[in-house]
């Protein structure tokens, strides 16, 4: 027998003496989870709104719209050459008087219907009741800032209402309502379509950055005043019934 057999023989020899162990884990060395499983849930109810004015309530579905604007124009002198005027006011005060007040503001506790704005005109005249011919006022669509807050205290500003158009025209001789704002209702989860959050839930302000009075050239001298009415209804579109002038 040659040497290198003799080496190979004492190798084979050495490993099959050596002891090769399985290692078995104890079941506390596994690492495992269990669970159970408890409730949390709460009852969120709504405030019921009242209307301002029970006779011309600014209500609908326990929805409120508490603030709308109101426009003076100041003055405007005609020349009997123009042919068509255009007066603009804002926020702030002109030194004419001409002043836009207020935004529209709606408050919603809590209603998943959603909501949506319109208004018209009952038209202009005078005391002698002359009508203000071929004119519109056109609004200017500004910021939409709520005062709702996340739970970690941050505004929220998520599911907004957003306005209708980029600019509302207001035809204050058609009496025909347009428009002006609006907000989508809540829509629960399905097997086939997901949750949609309503929007315009809390207080939302909706601010109009400019309104121009748009005046046709053949009118003729007078102070005009007429009613402007800002109708909300509890869905995101539509109109269920055409309310009263505002008095």
């Amino acid at each position: 027998m040659t040497k290198k057999t003799l080496q190979l023989l004492a190798t084979a020899a050495l490993v099959a003496g050596f002891g090769f162990t399985t290692v078995t884990a104890n079941a506390a060395d596994t690492t495992e989870t269990g669970s159970k499983t408890t409730t949390a849930k709460v009852n969120l109810t709504q405030k019921t709104v009242t209307p301002t004015d029970p006779d011309n309530p600014n209500t609908a579905g326990n929805i409120m719209l508490t603030q709308a604007p109101s426009f003076d124009f100041g003055k405007q002198e005609l020349d009997g050459v123009t042919t068509s005027y255009t007066k603009s006011i804002t926020n702030t005060a002109a030194s004419d008087g001409g002043i836009m007040t207020s935004n529209l503001q709606v408050v919603n506790p809590g209603a998943p219907s959603g909501w949506n704005i319109q208004v018209k005109s009952t038209g202009l005249a005078t005391t002698d009741g002359v009508s203000l011919k071929g004119s519109d006022i056109a609004l200017t669509n500004g910021d939409i800032t709520t005062t709702n807050k996340d739970a970690a205290g941050a505004l929220d500003t998520s599911n907004a209402p957003t306005f209708s158009n980029t600019s509302i025209k207001i035809d204050l001789n058609s009496g025909a309502y347009v428009p002006v704002a609006s907000a989508a209702a809540s829509v629960g989860k399905t097997d086939t379509t997901a949750e949609v959050a309503a929007q315009g839930v809390g207080t939302w302000n909706m601010a109009f950055s400019k309104a121009d009075l748009n005046i046709a050239g053949s009118n003729v001298a007078g102070e005009y005043t007429g009613n402007l009415v800002w109708a909300l209804t509890n869905a995101p579109t539509g109109m269920a019934t055409d309310p009263a002038p505002t008095k």
